[in-house]
Formats: C-alpha cells, sequence, structure tokens
C-alpha cells in the first residue's frame, strides 16, 4: 500500500468515544485555570522583571501541558474516579495550607477569596472592562486550544483514534471542536450583534 493508502486508512472508519469521556477531557482546562487564577491572586504585586516569564511557563504548565498530556499519552489513564479523586484531594490539600497559620493569616485567605470569587463571578472594578465577558474570552481560548492540540496531534499515534473526527456515527474530541469552534466565533461576530 502506498504512503497515502496507510494515510487515509489511519484516519478512516473512526467510531468516536461516549460523551462522558469527552466531559472529563473538558473539565482539565477550567480546572487548570481555576489553578491559574489562584496562583495569579497569591503571586499578585510581583512585578518583577522576569514576570511575564513566569507567568508564561506558569500558563503553560497549567493550561496548556495537561490538556496536551490528557489527550495524548495520558488518555488510557484518565478516567472520572481518577480526576474526582486526584481533585478532592489537592483541594483538601490546598485548604489545609492555606489556612494554617504558618501559611497565611484567615484575613488575607477571605480577601484571597472574595477577589477570587469576584473574578469568577466577572464582578470588575476596572472601568476598562466594562462590557467585556470575561467566561466568553476564556470560552473562545479554551476552544483555541482544543483545536490546535487536536489538528497538530491527530496525524500521530499517541492521539486516540477514538478521539479523532467521526465519519459515520458517534462523537469524538475532534467533532465537539468543530461545532465549539463555529459557536466561539458565532457569539463574537460583529454580523450577528
Amino acid at each position: 500500500a502506498s504512503y497515502k493508502e496507510l494515510k487515509e486508512a489511519f484516519v478512516s472508519n473512526l467510531n468516536g468515544t461516549n460523551v462522558s469521556e469527552i466531559a472529563i477531557l473538558l473539565t482539565i482546562l477550567p480546572a487548570g485555570d481555576f489553578c491559574r487564577g489562584l496562583l495569579g491572586l497569591f503571586w499578585a504585586g510581583s512585578a518583577s522583571a522576569g514576570a511575564h516569564r513566569v507567568a508564561f511557563v506558569r500558563d503553560f504548565l497549567l493550561l496548556v501541558l495537561p490538556y496536551t498530556l490528557s489527550t495524548t499519552v495520558l488518555a488510557p489513564h484518565i478516567t472520572l474516579e481518577k480526576i474526582t479523586k486526584f481533585a478532592w484531594n489537592n483541594a483538601k490539600e490546598l485548604h489545609t495550607r492555606m489556612t494554617s497559620h504558618a501559611c497565611i493569616s484567615r484575613k488575607k485567605w477571605h480577601r484571597v477569596m472574595v477577589t477570587f470569587a469576584k473574578l469568577m463571578l466577572n464582578v470588575s472594578e476596572n472601568p476598562k472592562e466594562e462590557g467585556h465577558v470575561r467566561c466568553l474570552t476564556q470560552f473562545r481560548a479554551y476552544t483555541n486550544l482544543l483545536t490546535i492540540v487536536c489538528i497538530l496531534a491527530v496525524d500521530f499515534r499517541a492521539f486516540p483514534r477514538r478521539f479523532a473526527k467521526t465519519e459515520i456515527h458517534g462523537t469524538g474530541l475532534m467533532d465537539l471542536g468543530v461545532g465549539t469552534f463555529v459557536l466561539s466565533n458565532a457569539l463574537v461576530s460583529p454580523e450577528a450583534r
């Protein structure tokens, strides 16, 4: 068989996966963003010369790397039970560390959590951000990251075939990517307003 035929066979006749597996994968980005937000609050005010580099590395480690690994080499190991257990254990550990007097005072912890809640609820005290919907920006960023990772990884064996675009029936991660990409751009389209 020629290279072209082998390539076509590699991406043909795919049935996809179930919706719950896709939902589990989609929780990774908001969870990383949540951790990123908490770290950002604790490191707020550190405007050193290398702060942008640190922010870039932090964003890569908390947003891009976990999602890339979970859709490639870690895909066989990701289950709802493991994700829930991991999140619960880390939430307990974070709460224990943050409420201990050695780490942070209760007053500062309360201030951090109120600020974080305002960020999550899109309450802004900055007049420049008036009318800016933060969750829409995050949704578009997640969609772009999902699309980029899937398009770049689909040609390699590390990307599970069940996440690739389906042809006849079923649903795959790339099928969701197509729909969310169209939706995310339609939401900000000037023609749609």
